[in-house]
């Protein structure tokens, strides 16, 4: 190997490992692409290898053309995306990968090699992007990497030099500035990279672009957090709750996990967090406050779980919508900006904007309604996040006041946390108003947030009134220009209105209406005149799973029409005490099975209500392992846990349905996992309609594996090679019978033999020439074989005989011409190596040529 091999053998090699090295710090990112990109380069160098010094001139057209190729496909893919950040540098990435591939090709061309060893460094470099934690691993790929580039630069330095100017430890020399270089230059980098201050600001740091690479651990958080609370509260309700509050934390806990209104989660949150603070102390060595923070961070981890599912619903919406590629992606892009946004204002902002560009879309009205409600459930999620966000900050600042104005501001705090109707907001509003004159001086920043907390509470309060005004508008049965009219005028109602506008908006659509749509004021219990006339019972029939509580109401109807809510003061009866209790019309379920209840209030007792106990509803489904790495040839048993209402937890895995969001990778039957193929999957459990957490499964290339799916294709090939040549053999034994029936003429089967026997000569090569006649045909056959006995030469003679004479040959005449032929095969055959004959054979099979023939 001369100076220039070793210098070309140098730079591939190094290039290979420093791709090599970019494609083990993607990892999983490449969605199990790496052993087929390893494969790629492997075969794109070693081709390079091989013909380093052959001039190919086809192969620099093939080169740019499978650029271009790539090129193409990657604007394609580009414009056809959602235009989630991740998802579009995936695709740049894996276009990178494809590009190197096709340079690897290159055969040492240094131009070709100078461009792929380029594209390195922004693979190199966007690949930290997507490591979660670093470890030792990550250090030798990382090493292995530069140490590749100083491999590379001092064999292109030194190729470039003559050849005696730098040996011995002057080449060492500059070998070791270049590593000292890079070494100083990646660290630099690599120090910059993880230090904390790097700010995501422009671009392809913006916060946006961070929230959307930490997404793929999300989900897996979210459900860790939901299963150290559910372990939480079942310590709680075993170890230190008393049995009359059992049922409750039962309850909070599974409305919290299973609620989809805003209202009610943060309602569950308050309640559960209670509970823990309360009774949390005999928990052993958990704190409460531990558990009742954990109850918020769970909380927090579900609002950015739904803010991402509701993302995810209107990419698919956008995508099976005929929208147009720009609006497409203004619209998704401005999804992705009230999801990590932290200003309302600016919230509000991108929801018109993209409400202006949904309304100049061309698609149809119901696709358009159906969009802007995706929308709305979004703007909900975000307004509540940056509402328990912005008091969670308030709640730092005002424990950090003077005692007399922390104590005002703590008052002031709970009235906001607790607004609930437009009365809450305008007592919260007044006293924040005096605090503000009483505290001028000490609490400025404090009051600032405070009315900026107010203002989201009042705006989230009244989004609430118009998503009910809006339901009541659909439901009634108005004509479609009225109900579009007036939907119209209710989406012009913004958040930041006055509260006196927005009520006079909603009179003039309950005249339009002519019902009342919307109650306005807070209904007060007041002492009736009138004499009651009947109790009403709501519902009149109540389905309550055990471990859960039940309301029922009761509603007073007086003689003058009007009606007041009983429940609390009504006196309540309940007929079976074992099936369940009443305090104030709420039932507390003991046993399975149906019992009545009556309401009684002055000497007036209402008709029954049916109260059905009904067996523990499953609240959710918990998976282990969680993920799990396994060979094609192994096998594993998923575990599915269910927690009840009854605070019972029942193994499900054979009653479950098992379902995985990718086909042909695995077959699970009662939990037990069968891999079917390779590649990273997810498998849930789903019973009685609650979908488990996932289990993230890879099924990893194994080399037992590999060569037996090998060994399959090998005997697959051979099966139907075998099948074929049994068919060719069936079709040549027919053609053998054809040509022994014409042993009853003599004179037609030598002519048949021997053009059977040409067709045989023509499998080696010696076809017989158009001007070339029989008998010379037979000497050269004779000359180029040595034939004994002139074998085939006395068959040709029989051949013209028979052909092109009018004698009538005889039996023995048949026979001699038989075994002339028979023996000048077996000369033939003699003379060339086994291996050519078998390959012979097979072609004779092929084109049905008989070889051997008996009489």
């Amino acid at each position: 190997m001369n100076d220039k091999d070793r210098y070309i053998f140098l730079e591939l090699l190094s290039s290979f490992i420093l791709l090599e090295a970019v494609v083990f710090l993607f990892g999983g990112i490449l969605e199990n692409l790496g052993p087929y990109l390893s494969f790629g380069l492997i075969f794109g160098f070693y081709f390079s290898w091989l013909v380093r010094n052959k001039k190919l001139t086809f192969l620099k057209p093939v080169i740019n053309a499978g650029i271009l190729l790539t090129f193409g496909w990657m604007v394609y893919s580009l414009v056809a995306s959602s235009a989630i950040y991740t998802r579009m540098i995936i695709i740049l990435v894996k276009s990178l990968f494809l590009l190197e591939i096709i340079l690897s090709f290159s055969g040492g061309n240094q131009d070709f090699m100078t461009y792929l060893e380029i594209l390195s460094l922004p693979l190199f470099l966007s690949s930290f992007l997507f490591i979660e934690s670093y470890n030792f691993v990550h250090g030798l790929l990382i090493l292995a990497y530069i140490t590749s580039w100083a491999l590379i630069l001092r064999a292109k330095f030194l190729a470039s030099q003559p050849e005696k100017r730098f040996k011995g430890r002057q080449s060492n020399l500059i070998f070791l500035s270049f590593f000292l270089v890079i070494i100083i230059v990646s660290h630099t980098l690599f120090t910059f990279r993880l230090s904390g201050k790097k700010q995501y600001e422009g671009i392809f740091f913006s916060r946006e672009a961070k929230g959307l690479l930490e997404e793929k651990s999300l989900e897996r958080s979210y459900y860790g957090f939901q299963e150290e609370l559910q372990k939480r509260v079942a310590l709680l309700v075993d170890e230190a709750a008393p049995e009359e509050d059992r049922d409750g934390i039962i309850e909070a806990q599974s409305s919290l996990i299973s609620a989809q209104d805003i209202a009610d989660i943060n309602k569950s949150e308050v309640i559960l967090a209670g509970y823990f603070e309360r009774l949390g102390a005999g928990m052993g060595e958990v704190l409460p406050q531990e558990s009742a923070d954990l109850v918020k961070q769970y909380v927090s981890k579900m609002i950015q779980f739904k803010l991402k599912k509701t993302r995810d619903e209107i990419n698919r919406n956008l995508l099976k919508s005929p929208f147009r590629v720009m609006q497409r992606i203004l619209i998704l892009a401005r999804a992705i900006k009230i999801q990590y946004t932290q200003s309302y204002p600016k919230a509000l902002q991108y929801e018109k904007e993209t409400q202006r560009i949904i309304e100049k879309s061309p698609v149809d009205e119901p696709a358009k309604n159906e969009l802007n409600g995706l929308f709305d459930s979004l703007i909900d999620w975000k307004v509540f996040e940056i509402y328990r966000n912005k008091m969670e900050g308030l709640k730092e600042k005002i424990e950090a006041m003077q005692p007399a104005a922390k104590k005002e501001f703590r008052g002031l705090f709970l009235r906001i946390e607790k607004i609930q109707s437009i009365a809450d907001f305008r007592s919260a509003e007044n006293h924040l108003k005096a605090a503000k004159e009483r505290f001028s001086k000490d609490a400025g920043g404090v009051v600032k947030e405070m009315e900026e907390a107010l203002a989201i509470a009042s705006d989230y309060l009244i989004l609430g009134m118009k998503k009910d005004l809006k339901k009541r508008i659909e439901d009634s049965r108005l004509p479609p220009d009225d109900l579009k009219k007036l939907s119209k005028e209710l989406a012009d109602i913004t958040e930041a209105q006055a509260l006196k506008e927005f009520f006079s908006k909603v009179l003039e659509i309950q005249k339009k209406t002519g019902v009342e749509i919307m109650e306005l004021g807070k209904q007060v219990l007041q002492k009736k005149e009138s004499a009651l006339d009947r109790i009403r019972l709501s519902p009149d029939h109540l389905k309550i799973p055990m471990g859960q509580t039940g309301q029922l109401a009761a509603i007073g109807t007086y003689a003058d029409g009007s009606t007041e809510d009983l429940t609390f003061l009504a006196d309540w009866e309940i007929i079976d005490n074992g099936v369940a209790s009443m305090i104030s019309g709420r039932v507390l379920p003991h046993s399975i099975g149906t019992t009545g209840v009556y309401a009684s209030f002055k000497e007036k007792r209402s008709l029954p209500a049916t109260v059905s106990v009904e067996e523990a509803r499953l609240v959710s489904i918990i998976l282990t392992p969680r993920s799990f790495s396994l060979f094609p040839e192994q096998g594993l048993k998923l575990k599915a846990e269910g927690y009840f209402t009854d605070k019972t937890e029942q193994d499900i895995t054979s009653l479950a349905q098992w379902k995985a969001d990718k086909p042909g990778i695995i077959a699970i039957e009662k939990g037990v996992v069968k891999p079917l193929g390779v590649g990273r999957i997810k498998a849930y459990a789903l019973y009685q309609g609650i979908e488990s957490n996932p289990a993230d499964i890879k099924v990893a290339v194994s080399l037992a594996w590999l060569l037996r799916i090998i060994t399959k294709i090998i005997i697959l090939c051979l099966s139907c090679i075998s099948a074929l040549l049994l068919l060719f053999y069936f079709l040549t034994e027919i053609e053998k019978k054809k040509i022994k029936v014409l042993l009853r003429d003599p004179n037609a089967f030598v002519v048949r033999l021997y053009e059977n026997t040409k067709k045989i000569l023509s499998l080696f090569g010696l076809k017989l020439g158009g001007s070339l006649a029989p008998l010379a045909y037979g000497r050269l056959i004779e000359d180029k074989y040595s034939v004994k006995d002139d074998l085939f030469m006395r068959l040709t003679i029989k051949f013209t005989e028979a052909k092109y004479s009018r004698h009538v040959l005889e039996a023995k005449d048949v026979r001699s011409a038989l075994e002339g032929y028979n023996g000048f095969l077996k000369i033939l055959f003699s003379r060339f190596p086994k291996r050519l004959i078998l390959l012979k054979f097979c072609l004779a099979l092929f084109f049905r040529i008989p070889l051997f023939i008996k009489a």
